[in-house]
């Protein structure tokens, strides 16, 4: 609420920024909000509790808001990242609620990922409760059905999230790409329908020198679902991109049929 209210993100942005970090949080809040007074009227109602699968089965259907959430989780944490460095008053407002005693000492990009982390806590708390029910206790039959849904939830953010974060990463790297300079663009398709970043690692590239060792050059290879694209790591303007590298080694090239661009297009091969 302060950050719609203050001056603390500049107003043409603002909006867009609360939603981009916070997400529904609301949506989700709203949920647990209910189900913690469910459980808490349950609490008061007896000395003893005796049964909460019930509650569990009630709600749990319920948590679908947790599956877009976790889906932006990984842009919101990123925009409130580079807002904190390009943004000093943000960076101020940042470190007064974080250093009020509700924080608790926390950070608060930390408080960011409490939605999907509890939400991976309740299997093991469920089944840590139906293991010491009773028998006959009717947790015994509803806890089991309740640690099924939210797995369920759990399987659909993890891929909601691997999409967001695919596309995440396939946006940086189309922003950090580039050519060297007199060369002609190639167009990766990066942005393209349902691309995906399927590896990325360094590799080593060794030119043999005569009479000397090996002088090494480290190298960035990306495959994706249409092409293996090998890059060198630049700085420029202090900022890190990445050219496309020219030359191929020659194994390698025999080995992928790579183009003198560095780019292995695997509908031409």
């Amino acid at each position: 609420m302060p950050l719609s209210k203050l001056d603390i993100i500049p107003a043409a942005r603002r909006d867009k920024f609360i939603r981009t970090v916070f997400g529904n949080i609301l949506d989700v809040h709203n949920v647990n909000s209910r189900l913690a007074e469910a459980l808490t009227r349950r609490q008061q109602s007896s000395a003893v509790v005796y049964r909460v699968g019930d509650i569990f089965l009630e709600f749990v259907p319920k948590f679908e808001p947790f599956i877009r959430y976790g889906a932006n989780q990984l842009w919101g944490k990123y925009e409130f990242e580079k807002e904190k460095s390009a943004n000093p008053v943000f960076a101020r407002w940042v470190d007064d609620v974080e250093r009020k005693v509700e924080s608790r000492k926390l950070e608060l990009n930390g408080y960011l990922t409490k939605p999907t982390t509890r939400l991976a806590r309740y299997p093991l708390l469920l089944e840590a409760i139906c293991n010491h029910s009773a028998d006959d206790n009717p947790d015994k039959t509803d806890l089991p059905k309740a640690v099924a849904l939210v797995r369920e939830f759990l399987a659909k953010v993890n891929v909601e999230s691997g999409r967001a974060e695919n596309k995440f990463n396939l946006i940086n790297l189309a922003q950090q790409l580039s050519n060297k300079p007199g060369e002609p663009n190639f167009d990766l398709r990066l942005m393209d329908e349902g691309r995906q970043l399927l590896f990325k690692g360094a590799l080593a590239r060794r030119a043999a020198a005569s009479g000397s060792n090996a002088d090494s050059d480290l190298l960035q290879l990306f495959l994706f679902d249409h092409l293996l694209a090998i890059v060198k790591i630049k700085v420029v303007n202090k900022r890190e991109t990445y050219r496309i590298y020219k030359k191929v080694h020659r194994t390698l090239n025999l080995l992928i049929q790579a183009n003198p661009f560095g780019i292995v297009d695997f509908d031409s091969v």
